[in-house]
């Protein structure tokens, strides 16, 4: 069986632009590593994840009333219709599941880590060339 590997063209397609404007806010970016642990979640523990990644601990350490309520309103208000309106996840009730786009999305979140973790003092042609042999993987 021939495989082909896609030219740097073909590793993006005409919507990506939406999925990496989504992806610019770190809540956005939890929301997704908190789905590609569990699949699906309810909304109330998904809030509660996203507010440990971002303080960097467990809830019990953290300020509950506060930090999470902020999350909380963040999620509702803004960053859940976000990720949503670009397919990345999908909502039943309270339930928050990875959406027809969610692959390709975490893909590209990963690949933007592996580039940024390796970032130094090379050239942008440098990262480019790295960013395409990452996507090829």
């Amino acid at each position: 069986m021939l495989t082909t590997t896609p030219s740097p063209a073909q590793a993006f397609d005409e919507t990506d632009g939406e999925i990496f404007t989504a992806l610019k806010n770190a809540r956005r970016r939890y929301v997704l590593d908190v789905l590609a642990d569990h699949g699906q979640i309810d909304k109330g523990e998904l809030v509660t994840r996203v507010t440990e990644l971002e303080h960097g601990a467990l809830i019990d350490g953290l300020d509950r009333s506060t930090d999470r309520h902020n999350v909380y309103v963040a999620l509702q208000q803004t960053h859940l219709d976000v990720l949503e309106d670009t397919n990345v996840i999908r909502r039943e009730g309270n339930t928050i599941m990875k959406g027809e786009r969610f692959e390709r999305a975490y893909r590209h979140y990963q690949t933007a880590l592996k580039v940024r973790q390796n970032d130094g003092k090379e050239s942008l042609l440098t990262r480019l060339k790295r960013v395409v042999q990452i996507l090829r993987e």
